[in-house]
């Protein structure tokens, strides 16, 4: 149970990691690519970034395993109302694309590719 916990302690971490490096790299003035899985040789930035990341999110996990749970009944509600407002916001531009596209429903690569439906 406990190489379990660890395991997904890192895999957390590195997508946590991975991500805000793409999202950093994206949004900052050198406009680089930070793709942790696409390239193993990172530059400098991109790894600088990664580590970085992963080292807030180890203080922040840290930080939340060494309180107790009755200290942890704020950030709890707040992560919950957090959680649904990010369903909210999801539901949203679901239905405002539904409402507003012209095609709401997607076209399937085999027919914008014109290929037989069932080949043989």
């Amino acid at each position: 149970v406990f190489f379990h916990g660890v395991a997904a302690l890192w895999s957390y971490a590195s997508v946590f990691g991975s991500t805000a490096a793409l999202l950093i790299a994206e949004y900052s003035p050198l406009h680089e690519s930070c793709d942790v899985y696409e390239s193993p040789a990172l530059s400098p930035h991109c790894r600088a970034t990664f580590l970085a990341a992963v080292a807030v999110y180890g203080v922040f996990v840290t930080a939340l395993c060494l309180r107790g749970i009755a200290n942890q009944q704020r950030i709890q509600h707040f992560l919950f109302l957090f959680r649904l407002a990010a369903l909210a916001t999801m539901l949203a531009t679901l239905l405002v694309h539904l409402l507003t596209a012209t095609s709401p429903v997607p076209v399937p690569l085999a027919l914008r590719l014109r290929l037989p439906a069932h080949p043989t």
